[in-house]
């Protein structure tokens, strides 16, 4: 593995105590698995093995092979977690949440944490230079602003109008029970270990699940899309047409219109989430687990399984019953049950 080059080593080295210190939350004696597939920048690794020395914890790096498919990687990475460990940390291009590797973790008592892809620039922006404490309890302020409305919508200058019923009316709410759809709900995701809390991602994020949500309108999305490896930062954005939470046409550049149309092709292409991004630290040019926390972003997760892909608006502007709630990327005060909603961290 190689270092990359230029990275500040004292910039590093305190952002490998934060992620030990304040995420993971690593105790003395503890055993840290970090896995990843990078070779090319692993600056970050040398420090967080140190780190966690440091404190009293074992380490040990798990390097999967890029070239292998995700379920190889798996098993790889579920026969290590059987040989006994207390956290495990990814690093990974590839997310293994929904493999049976996070299982076997959670039902082991491990802890699991992921920076899906970081490098140490990511590493340095996302988790060592970030005030995560007032993060979360900008999130919070969110969730609790976000729970209280009725209806939402987003839209952009280039084409984005999106409409959400976030509390249906009887008549949709009958429908939706005799479909059996999942109610809408509403998570803040808050990126730390500990508490309770067995799995995590980075913070700064905060998301509404169902399948479908209920968007209806167009999506323009402008900012980074995947998977597949194929896709990435777009310079021409895609247009989807989304109805009753599934996208039902994709229009845009005609080369990743087709890799896209392909990569759903004869699957359902329901609206997994709709995620708010508020990660002071993260930019749109990183992996997309940096990319959907962008602050002032939204991204729409489209597909299901391993189908699944996470497609970023940049900067668009939201109203919640009626009222202007983030404009142009920026986070505006609306008055709320729990008072003012802080304008940006």
């Amino acid at each position: 593995m190689g270092r990359s080059v230029g990275v500040d080593a004292e910039r590093l080295e305190r952002s490998a105590r934060v992620l030990v210190d304040q995420l993971l939350v690593l105790q003395e004696a503890e055993r840290l698995l970090i896995y990843t597939d990078q070779e090319e920048d692993t600056a970050w690794l040398e420090v967080l093995i140190e780190q966690a020395a440091q404190r009293g914890a074992r380490s040990e790096v798990l390097v999967l092979d890029p070239v292998q498919c995700l379920e190889d990687q798996s098993r790889q990475l579920v026969k290590r977690i059987e040989q006994g460990v207390d956290v495990i940390c990814e690093f990974s291009k590839r997310y293994f949440y929904l493999t049976s590797s996070w299982q076997v973790a959670e039902r082991a008592g491990v802890r699991a944490y992921s920076l899906a892809g970081m490098d140490s620039e990511a590493f340095i922006r996302c988790v060592g230079e970030v005030d995560h404490d007032a993060m979360f309890e900008f999130g919070e302020a969110l969730t609790g602003r976000l729970g209280e409305i009725k209806s939402l919508r987003v839209f952009s200058g280039n084409g984005t109008d999106l409409a959400m019923a976030v509390k249906p009316g009887t008549l949709r709410r009958i429908v939706n029970k005799a479909l059996k759809r999942p109610r809408l709900r509403l998570e803040h995701l808050e990126g730390r270990l500990g508490n309770g809390s067995r799995s995590t991602f980075l913070g700064g994020q905060l998301a509404w699940h169902g399948s479908p949500v209920p968007l209806n309108g167009v999506a323009v999305v402008d900012g980074r899309i995947w998977p597949p490896d194929e896709l990435g930062d777009l310079e021409t954005p895609l247009i989807l047409t989304i109805k009753e939470g599934s996208v039902i046409d994709i229009d845009g550049c005609p080369e990743k219109v087709s890799i896209l149309s392909d990569w759903f092709r004869g699957m359902p292409r329901a609206i997994q989430h709709l995620c708010f991004g508020f990660h002071p630290g993260a930019k749109m040019a990183g992996q997309i687990l940096e990319a959907e926390r962008c602050f002032g972003s939204i991204t729409l997760g489209i597909g299901e399984g391993s189908l699944h892909t996470d497609g970023v608006i940049r900067a668009p502007s939201v109203e919640v019953d009626g009222n202007r709630f983030l404009d142009a990327g920026v986070y505006r005060h609306v008055p709320g049950k729990r008072g003012s909603l802080l304008n940006e961290l």
